[in-house]
């Protein structure tokens, strides 16, 4: 009957209700409620006529054995098919981001086998109780996505609610179990108190001037190898070292769009920075996050390469907001925080810091044009 009512009432010029001979209990039959001997569209009629001219009543009658014949144009019609595309598509066209960009030659040579250091993350091991601190908390891509959830949804400016935030998601990912608790908390804790910049920590960022997973997708143009190489070679301060290794990508070259995600976006005093957070286990020990075991970890995940990228992403995303937009004014820079390592009474451990040279980020803009 509801649904009778609607299709009735909320026609807006003509409502149209085909009625058979017989409607016997049907919704239509208890809004009429014809009389023992009455047809429905004696019924109708009896209605009409007390409607001035709102309804209108005719008799259809159609024979559904009688077939209808064909017209000649139908019957003469040759068989539709659809047109030969003669255009190219482009088997280069592609949405790409970092991951696909990051392919070295031996990756490629060990694309099927597993380390045996991936192997041991698949297989729980026994927690031990001897050793509760952060550096012993489970590795892995799904710890990393423990951690970026709850730094998304964290307000560095008050913790009240921090342990049942913690507790929520230690239950969606499969913690509930861990006996890390206390340490997890400690972490999340110190570091709002991290010193990123001389009078800059993260409890002085409120939520209204940070974006968190913020995303981005630009053009790109024809993009290869040897290109990328080419436009690595002229950032001198990441290291001969890190140049090298960029300059052995063996990706397949791609054109489209460049995408990604970056943790967290945020402004402090008119000059804008990014995060990413690491959630990466470099050693057991303190000094394991100092610079030197940073740089191994920025090293073998080629991240410098990632910070460039995302770099220039916010860089094309202020050149289109603010109107008096200048990279040297309002770029702040770039922060890696290695979780794991981070100690407020040491602000040189576990934070890489870097701000890309202003001649490198135009490499890549007109890399990417």
């Amino acid at each position: 009957m509801r649904l009778l009512y609607v299709a009735i009432t909320r026609a807006k010029n003509r409502c149209y209700i085909y009625v058979p001979e017989k409607i016997k209990e049907s919704p239509l039959a208890q809004l009429l409620q014809p009389a023992k001997n009455e047809s429905p569209a004696d019924r109708i009629s009896t209605i009409a006529a007390s409607c001035l001219d709102s309804i209108k009543v005719s008799l259809v009658r159609f024979d559904f054995k009688q077939k209808t014949p064909r017209s000649d144009a139908e019957a003469t019609a040759t068989t539709l098919a659809a047109r030969p595309f003669t255009g190219k598509i482009s088997r280069l066209a592609i949405t790409a981001s970092f991951s696909a960009l990051n392919v070295t030659e031996s990756e490629l040579d060990e694309s099927n086998a597993i380390t045996s250091e991936e192997i041991a993350t698949l297989i729980p091991s026994l927690p031990d109780e001897s050793d509760l601190s952060i550096l012993t908390f489970d590795r892995g891509r799904r710890t990393g996505d423990f951690f970026h959830d709850v730094l998304e949804q964290m307000d560095f400016q008050n913790l009240e609610k921090l342990s049942q935030l913690i507790e929520s998601k230690l239950g969606i990912y499969g913690f509930t179990r861990t006996l890390h608790r206390p340490a997890i908390q400690q972490l999340l804790e110190r570091l709002p108190e991290i010193e990123l910049e001389p009078g800059m920590r993260l409890r002085d960022v409120p939520t209204h001037e940070r974006l968190s997973e913020c995303e981005f997708c630009h053009p790109l143009a024809h993009l290869s190898p040897s290109v990328l190489a080419k436009t690595v070679g002229q950032w001198k301060t990441i290291g001969t070292d890190a140049q090298t290794r960029l300059g052995k990508l063996r990706f397949d070259p791609i054109e489209g769009f460049l995408s990604g995600f970056i943790d967290l976006l945020f402004r402090f005093k008119d000059r804008y920075y990014l995060i990413d957070w690491k959630s990466n286990w470099l050693g057991n020990r303190a000094t394991d996050y100092g610079p030197d075991g940073m740089r191994r970890a920025m090293l073998k995940h080629n991240y410098y390469l990632q910070y460039h990228l995302y770099t220039l992403a916010v860089d094309l995303f202020l050149k289109q907001r603010l109107p008096d937009y200048s990279y040297e004014k309002h770029f702040g820079g770039v922060f890696y925080i290695f979780l794991r390592g981070i100690d407020p009474g040491d602000s040189s451990g576990a934070i890489f810091r870097d701000r890309p040279a202003l001649k490198a980020i135009e490499g890549l803009r007109k890399l990417i044009a």
